[in-house]
């Protein structure tokens, strides 16, 4: 099984490598693609330009072999959609099962996705926690939750992609955040890997 983690990466820091290196352990993944997105869908606009979020996501993973930078939604001028990038993916790897990896705030937002029906359909969808958000207890999202939901890793099943809520430790950080810090001038050091923080400083990305 493949993992597909997408996110803006801007920058990427410990946080969406702790919750990388988690769902590799906890579903045995072959290996995990981290995705940068390069249109997001709800109009979000990135301070690091395209290559600057490569090369910091290359420096990240370089001691970690099962981690792999997919550029795909960067190569293509369109908005990125989940249900493109998981198609396209999915005709790359027809011998593998995907596991499309989301935290619990993107999540809540799922039924607004472009062709959101279809997704279970290209892979898993693995649920990670974020500080501050819960998951439904009632209403439309709760009730595909409850129609899909595995509550065990070892039983997700290769041919039926389900839903499965990843029991994965919450580090309070976010690349804004960190973007504020190093815009007044304060230090994110322990927030993310020093040689990216020595790239955005030499690149002076976010002064």
């Amino acid at each position: 099984m493949i993992g597909v983690y997408g996110g803006s990466f801007d920058p990427v820091h410990f946080g969406h490598l702790l919750a990388a290196q988690t769902c590799i352990e906890q579903l045995s993944l072959e290996k995990l693609l981290l995705v940068p997105c390069h249109q997001h869908p709800f109009g979000k606009q990135f301070s690091a330009s395209n290559e600057q979020r490569l090369d910091m996501l290359q420096l990240a993973i370089t001691s970690n072999p099962l981690l792999a930078i997919d550029d795909r939604e960067l190569n293509n001028a369109q908005t990125s959609y989940t249900f493109d990038t998981l198609t396209s993916l999915a005709k790359d790897y027809p011998e593998q099962k995907l596991a499309f990896i989301i935290g619990s705030d993107a999540f809540s937002d799922f039924l607004s996705w472009h062709r959101w029906q279809e997704i279970l359909e290209l892979a898993h969808i693995v649920v990670l926690p974020r500080p501050g958000f819960t998951l439904p207890k009632s209403g439309e999202l709760y009730d595909y939750l409850c129609q899909h939901y595995c509550n065990d890793v070892s039983t997700l099943n290769d041919n039926t992609s389900q839903i499965i809520i990843i029991d994965a430790p919450l580090l309070e950080i976010s690349s804004s955040e960190i973007r504020t810090m190093l815009a007044q001038q304060h230090s994110p050091q322990y927030l993310l890997p020093e040689v990216v923080l020595e790239y955005i400083t030499q690149q002076h990305i976010y002064s």
